[in-house]
């Protein structure tokens, strides 16, 4: 019925109100196809532009995988005197707000070539924060001191403290050369 009533409309239409129509539609066909290619369009250029985000993103993580083959952990250079710990600890510790009521050196032992120098401190009464906060300082500020121990108690008065960390620092210093440098300085003294 309804192509009954259009057909009926097309044939009493005069011949330029058909072009007109016939124009129209092609015209609407035409923006249709239009709005889709440029829709398409749009969509693989953010498609390569993503690709090309992410292939600089990999080369960027090649670049860093070779410099870590070739470089092989963090260059450190250890010198003939080691810090004093317990300067260095308690600095530290005034930084975080701790304190350290007992320092005990502990022996020397040689690792190699280098010596290691220890001692062992406690810290009582602190926040995981500020635990946390000490040995991230104790271990970045010198790269030759690092924590080798660590033993902590949990309060149970207090659930956001510990009672007690316990822990052994320990730094490293190069032993002297036998037969070289170190021979001449002491046939010196």
């Amino acid at each position: 019925m309804a192509f009954e009533g259009l057909r009926d409309r097309w044939d009493h239409m005069a011949p330029r109100e058909r072009n007109l129509v016939v124009l129209l539609g092609a015209t609407a066909v035409f923006c249709v196809f239009a709005l889709i290619a440029n829709t398409i369009s749009s969509g693989l250029s953010a498609i390569e532009a993503r690709n090309d985000e992410k292939r600089m993103a990999l080369e960027n993580l090649m670049i860093l995988k070779q410099q870590k083959t070739q470089q092989r952990g963090p260059k450190v250079t250890i010198g003939a005197t080691a810090p004093s710990l317990s300067t260095y600890l308690e600095g530290i510790a005034g930084e975080v707000g701790v304190q350290i009521p007992n320092y005990q050196p502990q022996p020397s032992q040689p690792r190699g070539v280098y010596e290691e120098i220890s001692g062992r401190i406690e810290l009582r009464e602190v926040t995981i924060y500020q635990l946390a906060e000490f040995l991230e300082k104790v271990e970045t500020k010198n790269r030759t001191v690092v924590v080798t121990t660590l033993n902590v108690e949990k309060s149970r008065r207090d659930p956001d403290k510990l009672r007690k960390a316990t822990m052994i620092v320990s730094t490293f210093r190069k032993l002297p050369e036998v037969g070289g440098e170190g021979d001449a300085g002491e046939s010196d003294g």
